[in-house]
Order: C-alpha cells, then structure tokens, then sequence
C-alpha cells in the first residue's frame, strides 16, 4: 500500500523567516511597538503659560537647522496645567510651498472648535517609557504643534502622550479626538529660513 504524504515546497527555516518580515512590516504599517520589558508610565510637567500661540517656536524642531530661538519648546511644552479651561484649540504644521517658483517654508495654524471634552480626556493619558531593550520599528513622525488658550488669552503648547518609543501613534485617542473637532481659521505664517 501506498501511503501519499503532502510535502511542504518550502522550508522551515524559510517559513519562519517569512512570518518574521510579514510580522515586522505589520508592526511598521500600524505604527506598532513590540514592549519586551517593563514599561512604566509618566505625565510631564505642565506646560508654561504663555502670552500667546507660536506656532513657529512649535515646529523648530520639526525642521533640520532651523531658525534658532531665545526658548527652546521643549522648556515652555508640557501637560494641561490644573484648572487650564481650553477656550480655542490650535494646530502648527509646516508646509513647504512654491513662492515664485523657489520652495518657500511656512507654518499653517489652524483654529479649531468644537467639544474639547474628548481631546482632554486623551491629553491626560500618562506617556509610556520601555526599557532599553523595547524594539520599535524603524519610522519616523512628524508631530504636530498643539495649543490651547483660554478666555483670557493665555496659551500653552500641550504635549502629544507617547508610546515606549516616543510614538503618539500608539496612543491614538489624541489624534482621534482633534479629528473630531472643526477647522474655524486658518492663518499662513511665512516661516525664516534656516541661518548658514
């Protein structure tokens, strides 16, 4: 009697190597982190007052070699201060237009408006911070200046709750909750070129 077996074409080790890259390039799409220690979580001190939004102070750091500054953001940024009541919610992206056909950098703040009530619940989630033996794809974020100012004009620039690898795309509830809201104004702010 014949006894049929099905064989496999590819090899074991072929095959494990396989699931490796399929699982690394999902982790990669989704922005994912791999948390292979301990993981303890922390809220930054809270945000300075200021006198009003800058949204080019915001995206300094968003740039290489950009404009130099009297005041780091990474000093004035912080978590929502106690009793901070957001009357306006702004957004700082950079954008790169064509100014008489030579690329040009400018800064787009946008007002926006709506519930705050969600995007506070998110900015209060604690950060996470991983050992150092945490692995995290190999991915680059741009993240984006976010302010809130009050009835009486004051303003801070909140910072975004991260992941172990420094990632606000592992904690999403903060993005969601901006998406919910709506785009009242928008303002152009040129933006100086980065000094040689």
């Amino acid at each position: 009697m014949v006894t049929l077996r099905s064989r496999s074409t590819t090899p074991a080790s072929r095959l494990a190597l396989l699931a490796c890259i399929a699982l690394m390039l999902s982790l990669v799409l989704a922005g994912c982190t791999i948390y292979t220690g301990k993981v303890t979580h922390y809220t930054p001190s809270p945000a300075g007052v200021q006198q009003r939004v800058d949204c080019l102070l915001s995206m300094d750091a968003s740039w290489p070699n950009g404009p130099e500054t009297p005041q780091s953001p990474s000093t004035l940024m912080g978590s929502v201060p106690d009793g901070f009541v957001p009357d306006k919610v702004f957004i700082c992206r950079p954008a790169e237009v064509a100014v008489d056909g030579v690329s040009a950098r400018q800064v787009q703040q946008e007002e926006l408006a709506g519930d705050f009530t969600a995007l506070l619940a998110a900015l209060a989630v604690p950060s996470d911070k991983g050992e150092t033996n945490t692995v995290c794809a190999a991915m680059m974020e741009l993240r984006l200046g976010l302010w809130l100012v009050n009835a009486a004009g004051d303003a801070v620039q909140v910072a975004w709750p991260t992941d172990t690898c420094g990632m606000t795309l592992g904690k999403p509830d903060t993005q969601k909750a901006i998406d919910a809201l709506k785009i009242v104004d928008v303002k152009v702010i040129p933006a100086p070129m980065p000094s040689k």
